[in-house]
């Protein structure tokens, strides 16, 4: 996250632990300049990286930083380890004159539980993130025997934008590879040899929130790719949609929602489903997101053939290319 201050910004950096049960060393946070790396792929590691990624000792890595004249700032988080679950934050302070130019964010911090290795990120523009702007970066990590493969990692970077008071832009990028599912649990984890060896996976989502007035609603455009280690084509999906709300009495707002996907994989015919949505919502207020919700709706949705033929058992199962439902649904959350 991002803090304007005279004559430059701070910067806060958290790094989260969402590996099942290994740990992180204090990690080292530095803003480089450009064409400046905290590490070079398939290079030797500098004597401070390598006694980082055997011990999780920084002390070595910190005077070799602060020796160059690229880094612009550098920080390491207070504390002993990161356990699962848990976070630690530090904060870069860099002046107006570095922000000129583009300023790289890389981090550092050992896996507890490896062969001497660490955890880090691409460089990554600070400029990108402005005052009201956050952004969230997570990893995970699995290594283990399998009844099919032995490891997977996955990276997940979220951005959250206020646009003003009433309008908020969440980015997300995420991407995962073996064992390691991209929503953060595990894909294909067994010891049997049933599940598949795993999977590489990519996402990119687009989120606008809004709530001005009484108009209150969110829209979403995203893509994801999957491709399983043992076969031979790769899924493609393709999501946008919206849903708005309107308050028109105290605890009563209208709701409208359409959303439109498109699936493709190699071999196969394109999937195509588009739905539309008009319902009538009680609520504490009239708030977008306002919990608990009953709404009486009805919603309509059409699809072609080859979306009907690859869901035989749901909604493709009479033969019919669209429908129509209708009831009462309640939406909690805890």
């Amino acid at each position: 996250s991002a803090f304007a201050n005279p004559g430059g910004a701070a910067f806060r950096v958290t790094v989260t632990n969402v590996t099942p049960g290994n740990v992180l060393s204090p990690f080292v946070a530095v803003a480089l300049a450009p064409n400046a790396s905290l590490f070079s792929l398939n290079a030797p590691a500098s004597q401070g990286l390598a006694r980082l990624a055997e011990t999780g000792d920084a002390s070595v890595l910190k005077d070799e930083l602060q020796m160059r004249s690229s880094t612009l700032a550098l920080t390491q988080a207070a504390g002993g380890p990161i356990l699962a679950g848990q976070s630690q934050s530090a904060e870069l302070d860099l002046d107006d004159e570095s922000l000129d130019h583009a300023v790289h964010l890389q981090i550092a911090a050992m896996i507890g539980r490896s062969n001497d290795s660490f955890i880090s990120i691409d460089p990554f523009d600070l400029r990108a993130l402005t005052p009201g702007g956050k952004l969230t970066i997570t990893g995970a990590v699995i290594h283990g025997q399998f009844g099919k493969g032995s490891q997977g990692g996955a990276i997940g970077l979220l951005h959250n934008q206020d646009i003003t008071p009433d309008i908020n832009n969440s980015l997300f990028l995420q991407a995962s590879s073996g064992h390691a599912e991209i929503t953060g649990e595990f894909y294909g984890l067994d010891v049997g040899g049933v599940a598949q060896p795993g999977a590489r996976q990519a996402r990119i989502v687009d989120s606008v929130n809004w709530q001005v007035g009484a108009f209150g609603g969110q829209a979403v455009i995203g893509y994801q790719s999957i491709k399983q280690t043992d076969a031979t084509s790769t899924l493609h999906d393709f999501s946008m949609g919206g849903r708005g709300s309107y308050g028109v009495a105290r605890h009563v707002k209208l709701l409208g929602e359409v959303g439109y996907n498109h699936l493709t994989s190699t071999n196969a015919a394109s999937q195509n489903l588009i739905k539309e949505t008009l319902a009538v919502a009680l609520s504490p207020d009239t708030k977008f997101w306002t919990r608990p919700e009953l709404r009486a709706y009805v919603t309509h949705a059409n699809w072609n053939d080859a979306a009907g033929l690859a869901n035989p058992t749901g909604f493709g199962r009479t033969g019919r290319t669209d429908a129509t439902s209708y009831g009462l649904q309640v939406e909690a959350w805890w």
